[in-house]
């Protein structure tokens, strides 16, 4: 069956040579009769047809599988034809004329006319089976999915009660020797201990954001936006929105990812700093700031786990946006800002004019 479309092409190419052939032997020299020309012309369309089809059916998106239905309506206009013909001779109250023209027509109209039907029909059905292996392959992507974040959810109640339950209790040991014993180093170790458990509390974070988003809602970007920044901040007068859409994504999800990169432009660009977020493109939303920007050769570590340019940070902020980012199937981008600060950059997104 893959042959097919070379098949086509050489039996057409024969069937063409044949009619001219036949053509040139039924007109004596110096004579052209209107009905003989119009019979081959009659007889020519159905190898022509048959001959571009030949040509052009690698490109018609048909699966070589569904070649023998494309076959079978060809041979059932003929067939149709056939029998009509035939109706024609046997009826008693019809004056049937048995000429070449009557039949030039009938296998014109039988022979194209199933080709036609042939061709919609196994293309709808290729189109079909397309859709029907591409939903198999997403319902199978989906329980595997579920399988991995299942997975991920015992890994991360293991981490969560296995590290703190030790860790619960040597900062309760720690507190009791503080009553026996006032020492510095004392208190360091209940400093590191409480270190120790805001970076658990990031892992498991960043472990929760980095699940693949299964199912996406609307969501309103300047309500959005908006919430997020009066979650970091008391300054209502520091954040300019432009544009206004609806993003399809995970709620929770997006409102982790503006409130870390708009507390990650707080805390490097101080409270006081001036935030600017919009829509650019078909399917991008940025988050700029007029901070002091952010050096290109530090830009793309930035989002690794625990790489942080301050004291007093985990360096989980921007890695938990590159897992919420990813998980959502999106890219992310640090350029700078009109004002030379950083600007964040999310591309691949699904958004709605509102």
């Amino acid at each position: 069956m893959y042959r097919l479309p070379r098949v086509f092409s050489i039996v057409s190419g024969c069937y063409l040579l044949a009619v001219v052939a036949w053509f040139l032997s039924m007109v004596p020299a110096g004579e052209l009769r209107a009905e003989t020309v119009f019979d081959v012309v009659l007889i020519l369309i159905p190898g022509l047809t048959f001959l571009y089809v030949g040509l052009r059916l690698p490109v018609f998106d048909i699966e070589p599988r569904n070649y023998p239905m494309l076959i079978g309506w060809v041979l059932a206009g003929v067939g149709a034809m056939v029998v009509f013909l035939l109706l024609r001779v046997l009826h008693p109250g019809v004056d049937a004329d048995w000429t070449v023209g009557t039949q030039a027509i009938a296998f014109t109209i039988g022979s194209v006319g199933g080709l036609l039907i042939g061709l919609q029909q196994t293309r709808a059905v290729t189109r079909a089976q397309q859709l029907e292996r591409r939903n198999e392959d997403l319902a199978a992507r989906k329980r595997e999915l579920a399988h991995q974040n299942r997975r991920l959810d015992r890994f991360t109640g293991v981490v969560s009660h296995d590290l703190r339950s030790p860790l619960a209790a040597t900062v309760g040991w720690i507190e009791m020797a503080k009553s026996d014993c006032e020492a510095d180093y004392l208190t360091e170790a209940t400093a590191g201990l409480d270190r120790m458990g805001t970076i658990i509390d990031h892992t498991l974070e960043l472990a929760k954001q980095g699940r693949t988003v299964a199912s996406f809602e609307p969501v309103d970007f300047a309500e959005l936006v908006t919430d997020c920044w009066r979650m970091t901040t008391t300054d209502d007068e520091g954040l300019t929105i432009h544009g206004t859409a609806t993003i399809s994504g995970d709620p929770d999800r997006l409102r982790h990812l503006f409130e870390n990169l708009f507390r990650n432009a707080l805390d490097h660009a101080g409270p006081h700093v001036s935030v600017t977020t919009g829509l650019f493109g078909d399917d991008g939303i940025y988050v700029a700031d007029d901070g002091p920007g952010i050096p290109a050769a530090y830009r793309e570590v930035l989002f690794e786990p625990g790489y942080t340019t301050s004291d007093d940070g985990t360096g989980f902020g921007l890695a938990i946006v590159a897992e919420i980012v990813d998980a959502h199937g999106w890219t992310i981008r640090i350029t700078d800002s009109d004002g030379g600060g950083a600007r964040f950059e999310l591309t691949g997104l699904t958004l709605s004019s509102k």
